[in-house]
């Protein structure tokens, strides 16, 4: 089955990650730990892209990288300040979530002069 489908389906029916995981495991043949990688990073990439959908329809012009984990991908975004939206942080992504279980979250910013 398609994961995206399944991922916009849960976010539309307001599914927990569990049962989005559940899904995805029962529908594609993967693992439990798999399925809950998969289900947690496509859920957080999803509300991402719609915050910056969002935030750009409200005129907000960058966003700054908020760091939860402290990993040095996450550290090196954070430390990047605000960067126009659709361009990308040092790390080559364009929002959060940086790698699975990634915990970041992009908040709206001016844009650096």
């Amino acid at each position: 089955a398609n994961i995206r489908a399944t991922i916009a389906q849960g976010l539309e029916e307001g599914w927990n990650d569990v049962r989005v995981q559940e899904k995805i495991a029962a529908d594609n043949s993967f693992t439990p730990l798999r399925a809950n990688k998969i289900a947690s990073f496509e859920t957080a990439n999803a509300q991402e892209e719609g915050k910056l959908k969002v935030f750009a329809k409200t005129g907000t012009l960058a966003t700054t990288w908020s760091d939860f984990d402290g990993c040095p991908i996450c550290q090196a975004n954070a430390a990047a300040g605000a960067v126009e939206i659709g361009k990308p942080f040092p790390s080559g992504h364009t929002h959060a979530p940086a790698h699975p279980h990634c915990r970041c979250s992009n908040l709206p910013a001016e844009v650096n002069e």
